[in-house]
């Protein structure tokens, strides 16, 4: 009896002892963006946030990324490109791995000197073309790519 006693104490105390970290949740991993949310592109810029917080909202609910949740750190650059590259000195200071944004291939492309050694920022213009190797990376076909493969195909064909 003392031996059942003893070992239901053990099992209580190791339980008690692990509650805590159980109902502490996984610091969420935050993702820093960079996006025009004032500005003459506020309209890009509002609809990616919008779209980046249905994402969050979407991730989190199914269980995040490993375990832990997201969390978008929206910045406004205000549609100029020094603020981007304010904004980006500052991120980079936090020794983040990537970013996102922002929208503007201007700003994308004055960016692009300062990731020469990263973090990876994935631009969400398509307008940017980043040299081969870069850490930098664009949404979609790149729009110079876009235009040659369409005066390629317009010349192929037939009327």
């Amino acid at each position: 009896m003392k031996i059942t006693r003893l070992a239901s104490c053990v099992v209580a105390a190791a339980l008690l002892a692990t509650l805590p970290h159980l109902a502490s949740a996984a610091d969420p991993y935050t993702i820093y963006v960079i996006a025009p949310i004032t500005g003459p592109s506020a309209f890009l810029g509002n609809e990616e946030a919008s779209a980046l917080k249905v994402l969050e909202d979407q991730v989190n609910k199914t269980g995040g990324v490993r375990g832990r949740p997201i969390h978008f750190v929206i910045q406004d650059d205000q549609t100029l490109s020094q603020n981007s590259v304010q904004l980006l000195n500052g991120i980079i200071t936090q020794k983040v791995p990537f970013l996102l944004g922002t929208s503007q291939t201007a700003a994308c492309g004055a960016m692009l000197p300062v990731v020469a050694n990263g973090p990876v920022v994935y631009c969400f213009s398509p307008g940017v073309h980043p040299p081969p190797g870069s850490y930098m990376f664009s949404a979609s076909i790149s729009t110079a790519d876009y235009i040659v493969a369409t005066i390629r195909y317009l010349r192929s064909t037939t009327c």
